[in-house]
């Protein structure tokens, strides 16, 4: 068993090795990147049959905490990754989430709420919230809302615990500004994006994205932040700048870019559409330069 898991664990940080942008693979985890999907089969099936066999939580205890806690966070992001590579495709089982959140929860206990634990497990939630809604039905219960609602305020509170034991990251800003600008209250989705805005300027103050800086990351928060000024009136001037920004770093999808600037639902797509000439074109111009570098 002691070999099975060794073997497993060795195949899953060769993995992460290979998707991470810097030097630490935990720190330049991106799981959207076909993170699941690029595993062989045996190596997935390894570490599947193992869990199946003596689940790590228990095979592992005699490890050092800080090394024990490392491997159930890398075994959460599997079931992570294996669900939203399962979802994209229609299928994705809940409890594939749920057991990422299990181990999270085991490690966090072994090494007392370390902050970069609370971010993913806070993105754990935020998967909940959106299966919660992609299944929600036409008339939902009292449940189903309690669900949705739950979801939300444990992904907040997560990234809120994160923050206040270390201030110095962009990661929980990040999500933050995510949640708010996504599903905050429909009541004044103006609000919703200043708040949003809000703590991406604060989390953007910060060089690191956990432990370290990670070019990508901060790209993708200077992105976001130009698509919430998009979204208000009389915001392209700010738009531009943060715009700007992100394409110095040139680190943004192509598919993202397409769908903002291109598509009817895309947020640069109403400026594109009504602005003056000349400032559609600053818009044009940046366009192909905020995806030079990305690979």
């Amino acid at each position: 068993m002691a070999e099975l898991w060794a073997n497993a664990f060795q195949n899953l940080t060769t993995i992460l090795q290979a998707d991470s942008s810097v030097a630490n693979p935990d720190e330049g985890f991106y799981w959207r990147r076909g993170f699941y999907e690029k595993m062989p089969l045996k190596y997935r099936q390894d570490l599947i049959s193992a869990e199946q066999i003596v689940p790590y939580e228990i095979a592992g205890q005699g490890e050092p905490p800080d090394m024990y806690a490392l491997k159930l966070r890398r075994l959460a992001r599997f079931y992570w990754g294996k669900f939203i590579y399962e979802r994209s495709r229609g299928a994705g089982n809940l409890g594939d989430l749920e057991h990422a959140e299990f181990l999270l929860d085991q490690a966090i206990r072994k090494t007392g709420s370390p902050f970069y634990l609370l971010n993913d497990r806070g993105n754990i939630y935020i998967e909940y919230y959106k299966a919660h809604s992609k299944s929600r039905r036409a008339q939902p219960t009292s449940f189903d809302k309690a669900e949705l609602r739950k979801s939300y305020d444990c992904a907040r509170q997560s990234f809120k615990d994160s923050i206040d034991l270390k201030k110095e990251q962009l990661r929980a800003y990040f999500n933050l500004a995510y949640i708010e600008a996504a599903w905050g209250s429909p009541a004044v989705p103006s609000g919703n994006l200043h708040a949003a805005i809000n703590h991406l300027r604060d989390g953007l103050r910060y060089p690191k994205w956990e432990h370290e800086p990670v070019d990508e990351f901060r790209c993708n928060a200077l992105y976001n932040l130009a698509c919430y000024y998009a979204r208000l009136p009389r915001k392209e001037a700010a738009c531009l700048c943060v715009l700007r920004k992100a394409a110095r770093f040139g680190l943004v999808s192509p598919e993202d870019v397409d769908r903002d600037f291109n598509s009817k639902e895309g947020d640069f797509f109403p400026i594109l559409t009504a602005a003056p000439p000349a400032t559609r074109q600053k818009f044009r111009d940046l366009e192909k330069q905020l995806t030079r570098r990305f690979k």
